[in-house]
């Protein structure tokens, strides 16, 4: 591996770290704003019907505005988005991240926008995911880092623990790029036992991209 690609991926861990800290130390209910999303904003996302006719337990929640769509439970609505502003080692970056807690569970999904992966080989942009998706345990423990697919291509299923204001959380995570974005669907919780749960499980295999 060249130097250049050696510091991009070092840049691109930096910038992983940051989207995981200011999107997982945040205040647990944060404030509902239902006017149009600017950098810093949050508002709630409109509800989308049940994931299946007469399957009420989950949905699917769509959110166009930034191509994803997941299968969340029915427990699990009112979902808000925040836009905000980041300082990386990359620039100015915007951090999206989708967010509903309910009960013992939270989902979340981050978007950091990283064309810089584009101009890297296959095999390289591979590596930087990788390596994106293994630093998500940042100063807490990785329990485990398997490859996967998603959508269509190549992804990450992650197992990690975070300490978060004090707090121990564990987490089951889904990493992949697509269309110069890095994308994370995180299930979080206290207790490990409920990341085995079908809800959390329904959520990770989920995933669709469009756009």
């Amino acid at each position: 591996m060249n130097a250049f690609a050696a510091c991009a991926r070092i840049a691109l861990a930096a910038v992983l770290l940051f989207a995981l800290a200011a999107g997982c130390a945040r205040d647990p209910a944060p404030a509902k704003n239902p006017g149009a999303a600017s950098p810093g904003a949050t508002h709630t996302e409109p509800q989308s019907p049940p994931a299946a006719p007469g399957d009420s337990s989950y949905y699917e929640y769509k959110a166009e505005q930034d191509g994803f769509s997941v299968t969340l439970p029915a427990t699990h609505r009112g979902v808000q988005r925040e836009a905000a502003p980041m300082d990386t080692p990359l620039g100015r970056k915007t951090r999206v991240t989708h967010s509903v807690e309910a009960g013992d569970l939270l989902f979340m999904i981050t978007l950091v926008p990283l064309p810089e992966l584009n101009v890297m080989q296959e095999r390289q942009r591979d590596e930087s995911v990788e390596d994106l998706a293994r630093g998500l345990a940042g100063h807490g423990k990785l329990l485990s880092l398997e490859p996967a697919r998603a959508s269509g291509g190549r992804a990450w299923r992650v197992r990690y623990t975070a300490t978060i204001q004090g707090h121990t959380l564990h987490f089951a995570a889904l990493v992949l790029y697509r269309n110069a974005h890095l994308h994370q669907f995180q299930a979080g919780a206290l207790d490990p036992a409920l990341l085995d749960s079908p809800a959390v499980s329904r959520f990770l295999e989920s995933p669709e991209l469009f756009n």
